[in-house]
């Protein structure tokens, strides 16, 4: 893949030593999790620019979404992306600029790459712990060890994107302008995981915590219920709390079944300046799959100058809503599309019509045509183009995912997995392997 290449060990003469601990956790692992990609892919400057550019293009796009499409009926909005009507009125009390220019300080889209070029597939544009995708220490591991040394990498040309840096930056920022006197209390709420016991191969929070350690914050983890609001502030086990952050988004939030004033608390604890809520629910009218048809179904095309909507469909794959589509079409032809829930993560009941058979196939639409307002197709990006592993001596699919603070490019989550499990996601939660990236100085 031109742009792209995953460098041999050979390429920064590391020891025999280095190889065997990298080469096992990414051969074997040490737990389900493939592990780390060793050593990282390198994207060459000029191409990652591209990929910036092309982000931003359509990320400006999806919040002008609102009003080009919708003429700021967030009601209009909200039944297109299936929400159900006292969701999208909870959210509108208390919908404003603010909040939805808090929702703009984490984005990520996931982009596949192709003969036809890289296509956007979906925007996680939330602040949940786990779409972050620091993957940043194992790229500190790999620095300061003593073979990969800071004077070898000018030599090759390379650099690493401090992305935990930044994102420790933005903490600091949006916590200065949010509240006084800060205590540098954060705390992850989560129902399923205990912050302060996860093992070190969890890939999502513990490397949090490890970033927060490393740059001065404390931590503490408690279950969303067991969080205390009052006229004091927000309190767990009487001691203070700045930050509050979750594992899951609004909608996520609402999956599990948990009411409204759940989240409300904290939106009003955040506008009273007594925490900075890093999770704010308003990322439901925009961290929605089917939000990506308002940009590529034709029957959204007057919305945008011919120049633009050609730019977008060239960029991401035609998406709809599946109680838009002809169902026995979909059935048909199960090798172009993908079928997915409009709101949820971890590449959960994605479906590959590809890897599917057509009893399968037939079953899984039969059991969600009920409610298609609420599922996503989009076509099956073809023609996957695959980068060469070393290590691994084969071909991998590689998933890049450009995250932006603030809408200001900061670092890059890659992922990929062997070719020949094609048709599975791409997602490091079911087992791709991940890292960050090296920016190359010049073309490959």
């Amino acid at each position: 893949m031109s742009g792209i290449r995953i460098p041999s060990i050979e390429e920064f003469g590391l020891s025999d030593s280095f190889v065997k601990v990298y080469s096992d956790r990414v051969k074997h692992g040490v737990t389900d999790h493939p592990g780390f990609c060793i050593p990282p892919a390198i994207v060459s400057a000029n191409y990652m620019q591209e990929i910036v550019d092309d982000s931003l293009f359509v990320i400006n796009k999806i919040f002008e979404i609102p009003d080009t499409v919708f003429q700021g009926n967030y009601e209009k909005l909200g039944f297109a992306l299936g929400m159900e009507p006292r969701h999208t009125s909870f959210i509108m009390s208390f919908l404003n600029d603010y909040w939805i220019s808090h929702v703009k300080n984490f984005i990520r889209p996931d982009i596949l790459f192709s003969a036809l070029g890289h296509k956007f597939i979906e925007f996680n544009i939330t602040a949940a712990i786990g779409g972050a995708g620091l993957c940043d220490m194992h790229m500190q591991h790999f620095l300061e060890s003593a073979e990969s040394n800071r004077i070898k990498l000018k030599t090759m040309g390379l650099e690493s994107e401090p992305l935990a840096l930044k994102w420790v930056h933005l903490l600091h920022e949006l916590l200065i302008s949010t509240k006084t006197a800060p205590a540098l209390y954060p705390v992850f709420c989560s129902a399923t995981f205990d912050f302060d016991q996860t093992l070190e191969d969890d890939f999502t929070l513990h490397e949090f915590r490890v970033v927060l350690e490393r740059y001065g914050f404390k931590h503490i983890t408690a279950p969303i219920t067991a969080i205390a609001v009052s006229e004091s502030g927000v309190h767990y086990r009487g001691q203070e709390i700045d930050i509050l952050f979750t594992d899951f988004t609004y909608s996520q939030y609402l999956s599990r079944h948990a009411e409204l004033d759940g989240v409300e608390k904290f939106v009003r604890a955040h506008e009273r300046g007594d925490i900075l809520f890093i999770s704010p629910p308003t990322s439901m009218f925009f961290d929605n799959k089917l939000v990506l048809s308002f940009l590529t179904d034709e029957k959204y095309q007057k919305f945008y100058s011919p120049e633009d909507f050609c730019r977008l469909k060239r960029l991401v794959p035609k998406t709809r809503s599946l109680a838009d589509c002809d169902l026995q079409e979909i059935i048909n032809n199960r090798s172009l599309y993908v079928v997915k829930p409009s709101f949820d993560y971890g590449g959960n009941n994605v479906h590959i019509g590809a890897s599917r058979t057509h009893e399968d196939w037939v079953a899984i639409l039969s059991e969600i045509r009920a409610d298609t307002s609420k599922w996503a197709v989009q076509e099956l990006v073809q023609d996957q183009e695959g980068v060469f592993d070393p290590l691994q001596d084969a071909d991998v699919n590689v998933c890049l995912g450009p995250i932006f603070f603030d809408c200001k490019y900061a670092g890059s989550l890659y992922r990929d997995a062997l070719v020949k499990y094609t048709g599975s996601v791409i997602n490091a939660s079911i087992g791709a392997r991940y890292s960050s990236v090296f920016l190359g100085r010049e073309d490959d």
